[in-house]
């Protein structure tokens, strides 16, 4: 159905119908996610909301980066390394902890 074609009070109730089966499918990917500690996600959007929801509910995070977080490396980076005689560089798909943030 095309929002642009209803009614506003059934252009309410069709936005209020979706935010509800979102909330409800994202409540779902958070309880598998505690169950398994891993979900299946098929597109990038949904990926985003994800972690966006276990962000949230399961570790009350509400900042973009949080002291504890792990990441994961999409790009080869030598620039960080220098001047380090453990490290060559830091490699893609390499798990990384954030530690401090500074400026905030």
């Amino acid at each position: 159905m095309q929002l642009e074609s209803v009614e506003p009070s059934q252009r309410a109730l069709a936005t209020l119908c979706y935010a509800i089966e979102y909330l409800v499918r994202m409540y779902a990917l958070v309880a598998t996610y505690s169950q398994r500690g891993a979900a299946n996600i098929r597109s990038n959007r949904r990926a985003v909301d994800f972690n966006l929801a276990i962000r949230g509910i399961i570790y009350g995070h509400e900042e973009i980066l949080a002291p504890g977080e792990r990441l994961m490396v999409a790009k080869n980076n030598y620039y960080w390394t220098r001047g380090h005689q453990q490290v060559d560089f830091i490699a893609n798909g390499e798990v990384a902890v954030v530690e401090r943030i500074y400026g905030t």
